[in-house]
């Protein structure tokens, strides 16, 4: 129960106190992370993660929902590897959301889904917090699609909102690099960098 992230935004948008606004998404997005980081670590990775899958509740609770097209992982860990039913993730590569797909997700190609892919997830859901806007748009789902594949997404620093938090802008932009080596090394990295931002701002 609750508001999904989209609406949560709406909601905080309409406070006086812009930065207020931004450290309260912020720290959802931080709980994500954490979310995130603990599934890894069990070796699932999410491969859906967009303003819809992410809940904030009425206490400040958040969850991280919809793991039907989560693909195992190697457990990164010491905690035993839960398991996941690999019927929605063995036919086709292509399960998500194309508007916040990693280029080697929205291609299809499986053994390039990992850890790093579930890192650019986080960075476009840091870019929808930024913009508005789903890094991939398009006229038509195919248009998207390619958009996605190519990694083809407008600076997040363009946005009014971007323009005024540069370096969280590129934060978003190394965790949406193209290619999952060019990433955060890991979702902590990504993290730290956030509280960071927050700690200067």
């Amino acid at each position: 129960r609750g508001q999904n992230l989209r609406e949560a935004l709406h909601t905080w948008s309409s406070l006086s106190d812009e930065a207020d606004a931004l450290y309260r998404v912020l720290n959802v997005f931080l709980h994500v992370c954490d979310a995130v980081a603990f599934a890894h670590s069990r070796g699932v990775v999410h491969r859906d993660i967009k303003p819809e899958n992410v809940m904030v509740g009425s206490f400040g609770e958040v969850y991280l929902v919809d793991w039907g097209v989560a693909s195992l992982i190697p457990a990164t860990g010491q905690e035993d590897p839960v398991s996941v039913s690999s019927e929605r993730h063995t036919r086709s590569g292509v399960r998500g959301t194309p508007a916040f797909m990693a280029p080697e997700q929205a291609k299809g190609v499986l053994t390039e889904i990992g850890e790093r892919t579930a890192i650019f997830g986080l960075g476009a859901l840091l870019y929808f917090i930024l913009t508005g806007h789903p890094p991939f748009e398009g006229s038509s789902a195919s248009e998207i699609l390619t958009r996605a594949r190519a990694g083809l997404y407008p600076d997040p620093e363009q946005s009014e909102r971007g323009q005024r938090a540069p370096a969280l802008c590129r934060i978003v932009r190394k965790a949406m690099a193209p290619t999952p080596d060019e990433r955060h090394a890991t979702v902590l990295a990504l993290e730290e960098e956030v509280r960071g931002f927050l700690n200067v701002g």
